[in-house]
């Protein structure tokens, strides 16, 4: 059994490049800093797990690269000449919050000069009929929407606004969730039609699935809390009564999972261990909600919807976005961060 200094160094090694030349480089001692804001009893297994967890799910610079050279190979393997496709087709550059389309697009022109010997700037022209939107993950679904479909004045709103009748539109991410996938395509799938224009579903490098509206949830890659963790947790809050209040509310919510969902666990090294991280990212991030007023805000991450949290572990080299537990990248109130966040 690795010692939790090697596994803290293994952490600090996964994360090497994280915003690299903007914040110190990950140490092992970063980590175990870190991890002291968590039961003792329970910071073995959470460092444990997330050393088996951030491998599959940290973008760093170089595997972004390599997974968007992928991306852009299967989008052009669907047209007979790579060149001419790549001279017809226009790479949007909409996103009006944070950078991500920028800096992915930057990542893209080294491909493309690497590999093709041609400069972005090259790729489609005003007559253009084929277009990409870019983009390192879709979360809840609710930017990738509104980039593209119709929302208020600061929205890009890009299909209503601006797509050309009868034009195609690919959809290229690092990373997609598929609750947020299926949420947000309903609405671009609506415009468009409306506009003629042929949409193709989202093509990820990695999916990850957080879809908990089926009648049998066989895998759950992000966190979700379960009934039976959070009454031991936190039960004895509350009378008798209003706990059980409580707990039909949140249960018929789906703020809570049933014992034996997933069917399959496939994030974590077991159930037990899946229990473990819940319930401690749950209670760390109740005591992180304490120093902020900021809506939408939950204690496992940004969530429009009422929940507990969005959940996800997925970040990049460039940044941690809010969705995930707020216990990994909140500093608020003078707490030490294992990533820390830059503001969009």
């Amino acid at each position: 059994m690795a010692t939790q200094q090697e596994l803290c160094k293994s952490i600090a090694e996964t994360l090497h490049d994280y915003r690299s030349g903007e914040v110190p480089q990950p140490t092992a001692d970063h980590v175990e800093q870190w991890v002291k804001r968590f039961d003792p009893v329970e910071r073995h297994c959470i460092i444990t797990e997330l050393a088996h967890i951030l491998p599959e799910f940290y973008y760093s610079r170089s595997r972004s690269k390599e997974a968007l050279s992928k991306l852009l190979e299967s989008y052009l393997a669907n047209y007979p000449d790579p060149w001419e496709t790549l001279s017809e087709t226009r790479f949007l550059n909409i996103q009006t919050k944070g950078r991500s389309q920028v800096d992915l697009l930057r990542l893209l022109n080294e491909i493309l000069e690497e590999d093709f010997g041609m400069d972005l700037q090259l790729c489609g022209d005003r007559d253009s009929m084929k277009y990409v939107y870019i983009d390192d993950c879709i979360y809840t679904g609710n930017r990738f929407r509104y980039d593209l479909c119709t929302g208020d004045s600061n929205s890009p709103s890009w299909i209503p606004r601006h797509a050309p009748n009868g034009s195609e539109l690919w959809v290229l991410t690092l990373a997609a969730h598929t609750a947020g996938v299926k949420y947000a395509e309903r609405f671009i799938r609506r415009e468009a039609r409306r506009k003629d224009v042929t949409y193709h579903s989202v093509i990820a490098d990695k999916y990850i699935e957080n879809d908990h509206n089926k009648s049998v949830v066989s895998r759950y890659e992000c966190l979700w809390p379960s009934e039976r963790n959070y009454r031991d947790r936190f039960g004895h809050r509350h009378s008798a009564e209003d706990r059980e209040s409580e707990i039909r509310q949140l249960r018929n919510g789906k703020w809570l999972r049933d014992d034996g969902v997933p069917t399959k666990e496939t994030l974590f090294s077991s159930a037990t261990s899946r229990d473990t991280v819940e319930g401690a990212m749950l209670e760390v991030g109740f005591d992180c909600m304490s120093t902020t007023t900021i809506g939408s805000m939950r204690p496992l991450g940004w969530q429009k919807l009422q929940s507990f949290g969005f959940g996800t572990f997925f970040c990049s080299y460039r940044n941690v976005a809010n969705n995930l537990p707020m216990a990994i990248w909140w500093s608020g109130g003078g707490r030490t961060p294992l990533l820390k966040r830059k503001d969009s």
